[in-house]
């Protein structure tokens, strides 16, 4: 398994994981997730700009990480693993590469929102070193992308240091 940046020729693949992943949350509150995917306009730009990485086995995307900078944080959009490789720790590693490389970059932190409801959302982020911050300790850039996304108040904000 190998993690490098995404190209634009990868979108009809990282489009692939979207669906494959957001299977996992069929009969959830979060079934609206089901079937929802990116556009490729949308992953255009993070792609551009070194914004997306993509875990590849055997030539084959089995996941993707999308982020932004937020502030002095890397702030991680959307972390996706298909579900033929799910359970294998290729969230950890695009986690973990991407961390390495925020630190090169000068962040002090990853930030993200996850639901806080389902057992293999916040607690995973929390076995990966994050931890879930409270309203006053959420910086404005980060409680504006937590307010943004369905449901806030199913949702939490959290932070790993670097």
């Amino acid at each position: 398994m190998r993690v490098r940046p995404a190209l634009v020729a990868d979108i009809p693949e990282i489009i692939a994981v979207e669906l494959s992943a957001g299977a996992l949350f069929a009969g959830t509150h979060m079934d609206w997730a089901v079937g929802e995917v990116s556009t490729p306009e949308e992953l255009a730009t993070p792609i551009e700009h070194g914004h997306i990485w993509v875990a590849e086995e055997s030539e084959e995307i089995a996941g993707y990480l999308c982020g932004e900078p937020l502030g002095d944080h890397f702030y991680i959009e959307e972390v996706s693993v298909a579900a033929a490789y799910q359970r294998r720790g290729i969230g950890r590693l695009l986690i973990d590469t991407v961390a390495d490389e925020a630190r090169r970059q000068g962040f002090s932190a990853l930030s993200l929102t996850t639901d806080r409801t389902l057992p293999w959302n916040a607690p995973y982020y929390e076995r990966l070193g994050f931890r879930t911050l409270t309203s006053e300790q959420t910086p404005s850039p980060l409680a504006a992308e937590l307010a943004a996304k369905p449901n806030p108040h199913l949702r939490c904000a959290m932070l790993r240091d670097l």
